[in-house]
This record gives C-alpha cells, sequence and structure tokens, in this order.
C-alpha cells in the first residue's frame, strides 16, 4: 500500500495551528458521533452492550483489518476515545462530505493506487500532535472476506513513528454487505482489541518481523473454515461476477452470471448455489467459498499471461477520467476499455503498463491508476465492468 519510507526529518516542519484547530473540532464533534451511532450498534451491527474497545489513553495508530464499508462506524460506536482515520480521497468529492471528514472528524485523505506520502506524513503528525488514528493497513475492503496481508512498508511506518501501536480485529462485518454487493443485509459483528504494544517491543525486530506480527493478529477468514457460527445472512449472489471473473471448468474470463442465489457460466453452462451460509453448493464448481475461488483467478490469470501470447480482456463504454486538484474529475475519454501485457487502452488513449505505478479499486471495482508522470486516473462505467480483473491482470503481468 504504502511505497515509501518517511524520514525523521521530514517531520519538523508542521502547521501547529491548523493541528490544534483540527483536532478540537474532532473533540467537539467525536462524542455526538459516537452517542448517534449507539442505536445502530445493536440494531445494525448486532453488538452487545458489553462490546468496547479500551484504547490506550496516550495517543496511538490503531490498525484494524478492513472487512466493509462500516468499519470506521463500527470502531467509532464502539470506542470513547476520539479516533480519526484515513479516508478514501473518493469520499471528498463531495463537498458535505469532504466538509465533515476534513473540518470536523480531522481525517485524512489517502489517494488508492498512488503513492501518497502526504497521507502518511499527515498520519504522523497527527499521532505526535496528540491524536489517536486508526489505519486499515490492506488499503482497501476485502473482496473474498479473507484478510489481505499488510506490506512491508506498514512495518516501515510503525518502526519510524515509534509510538503505542494497537491492532483490532473486525469479524461479521463482511456478510452485512460484500463489497460485490447490493444491499445492507445486517450483521453479527464482533469487534476488538487484539494486541497493545508499546514502542520498546518493537526496538529489536525489523519491518518485515513487525509487519508478520501485525498480519497474525488481523488475519480472519469470512465465513470462518468449516462453518460460521453466526449464522445464516441474507446476502445474494447479485453482483459476485465483481470478484468471481473466471470459470474454474471452462477457464473463460467474465463469463460468470448471477441471479437470486444462483451462479452460473454463460459459457459452459456450470452451475452452483450461494448459500445463506456464505458458502457455494455445487457438482459442476469445485470451490466452497470466495476465498478459495479468487485465489485460484490469480494462479489462473498467471497461466493464461504465460501460455497465451496476445491476452487480452475488454470492456465497452467505459469513461476514462482525469483526477485534477480539489478533487474533481474531468472526463478525457470514452469508448471501450481494454488491456494487453503491453498495454491499457481506453479510447484514443494508450498507456504502457510500464508506465503505470499502481493500480488499484474502490466501491465494487472503478478502476485507478497512476503514472510515471505524476497523473492519477479513474475508469468508470454506467454498464459495469470486473475493475477487479484489470488490477489482477495488471499485478500478475508486471
Amino acid at each position: 500500500m504504502y511505497h515509501f519510507i518517511v524520514e525523521e526529518k521530514e517531520l519538523r516542519t508542521t502547521n501547529r495551528k491548523s493541528a490544534v484547530s483540527g483536532k478540537s473540532a474532532l473533540l467537539r464533534v467525536y462524542p455526538i458521533v459516537h452517542a448517534i451511532l449507539q442505536p445502530a450498534r445493536f440494531l445494525l451491527f448486532g453488538l452487545r452492550r458489553k462490546d468496547t474497545l479500551n484504547l490506550p489513553d496516550e495517543p496511538c495508530l490503531i490498525l484494524a483489518n478492513h472487512t466493509s464499508f462500516f468499519d470506521p462506524l463500527i470502531i467509532i460506536a464502539l470506542s470513547k476515545k476520539p479516533v480519526t482515520f484515513v479516508a478514501g480521497e473518493h469520499l471528498y468529492r463531495n463537498p458535505v462530505i469532504r466538509w465533515f471528514l476534513s473540518k470536523k472528524m480531522n481525517a485524512i485523505s489517502y489517494t488508492k493506487g498512488r503513492q501518497d506520502t502526504k497521507a502518511i506524513y499527515e498520519l504522523m503528525k497527527k499521532i505526535r500532535g496528540g491524536q489517536t488514528v486508526c489505519l486499515f493497513g490492506e488499503g482497501n475492503i476485502t473482496y473474498d472476506g479473507a484478510t489481505t496481508p499488510l506490506p512491508t512498508t506498514v512495518g516501515k511506518l510503525v518502526k519510524v513513528l515509534n509510538r503505542t501501536t494497537v491492532t483490532v480485529q473486525i469479524q461479521g462485518a463482511y456478510m452485512m454487505q460484500p463489497r460485490w454487493s447490493s444491499g445492507f443485509h445486517g450483521g453479527r459483528v464482533q469487534c476488538h482489541v487484539k494486541e497493545v504494544y508499546a514502542p520498546h517491543q518493537f526496538d529489536d525486530l525489523s519491518p518485515k518481523q513487525i509487519t508478520r506480527l501485525l498480519n497474525r493478529d488481523l488475519y480472519t477468514e469470512e465465513p470462518a473454515p468449516g462453518g460460521d457460527s453466526r449464522g445464516a445472512y441474507r446476502c445474494s449472489a447479485k453482483g459476485i461476477w465483481h470478484i468471481l471473473y473466471s470459470c474454474p471448468v471452462c477457464g473463460k474470463l467474465q463469463t460468470i452470471a448471477s441471479k437470486r442465489r444462483s451462479i452460473w457460466c454463460t459459457q459452459c453452462g456450470a452451475a452452483g448455489t450461494w448459500t445463506k451460509y456464505g458458502k457455494i453448493e455445487s457438482t459442476d464448481f469445485s470451490f466452497q467459498t470466495l476465498y478459495e475461488w479468487s485465489r485460484w483467478e490469480k494462479t489462473h490469470i498467471r497461466q493464461l499471461a504465460e501460455e497465451i501470447g496476445d491476452i487480452r480482456i475488454s470492456s465497452p463504454d467505459v469513461r476514462l477520467m482525469q483526477l485534477l486538484p480539489d478533487h474533481e474529475l474531468k472526463i478525457i475519454a470514452q469508448g471501450a476499455l481494454s488491456m494487453t501485457r503491453d498495454a491499457l487502452c481506453c479510447g484514443a488513449f494508450q498507456f504502457s503498463l510500464k508506465d503505470i505505478v499502481q493500480m488499484d479499486t474502490r466501491n465494487k471495482g472503478v478502476l485507478l491508476f497512476s503514472t510515471r508522470n505524476g497523473d492519477y486516473y479513474e475508469i468508470n462505467s454506467a454498464r459495469k465492468y470486473p475493475g477487479l480483473l484489470y488490477k489482477t491482470m495488471f499485478e500478475q503481468l508486471r
């Protein structure tokens, strides 16, 4: 997620006036938001009255696994201590949300698909200024219900920051509304502090060792292997093609379709059922969980790239948009989207994969990427397309 090492000297130039103002606003607004979310913690998230997050008194870095769109709300509902967050840049495009996040919650804007060192500099400045900041180190909500391993750069951040670090594990939120799904289905959430690390505990550890320790604390898989004790869910299979973009029977790409709880391949006819327990029942498909299926897809894409010299994926009717200052988007091209082993093409624009620095997705699968010259782009479509497929292919080809 973060490909940088922050030097100590960069922290000496701070805007103290704005930092104090932002902290004061958070202290005033946070208790109100915390109180408003109390009914939701019981009615929507299924949390119990005794559930709470007992955070250290001192300013600290909270690292939590990212399972759903509701994770920040869950943490605020459980923590009486004011917490601010690192939030995706796309949330700041709405002027009202931008005002609330930046002026009242004192949140930090992070641009996905870009080496955003400024965001981490702001994170370190806030913690050293006396605030507690929550970072979802995965950088994105899980698609398949399993926690994505943190990059070693998170361990570097913890090492350089040299402050108390708290790991928080969230379980049960994924099936309330899987990232690929539509509609909210209620949940039975569990959220608790896993470990509290004092700075001296990392003195003799390398960033790689620290990251391994954090990954151990945060890892969770939903639904749990062997069954889910939290019971049945109402989540249907609608939108599951966002993550299941390849058929394990015929190997074709972009052929998986779904309706209600039925899943099938439009190419070979293989079919299965998405159960109320978040599992796949089928005599055709060999996978029982999204985790197993999505892990196979990555290997499959790599094999296709090795076997097929002219591998190509495409989607019709998309818009290529460039991010401008102040979170504004400008449409610069419209037309078909395609990717080969050498380039990403949209309309009349062509980007060499060698010139693309990072690629990521937001929401269900809107594609984001940045180039070596510092430009930042977003590709969206009213007809929808599997942005995760493009991201996976980019990562495997690189």
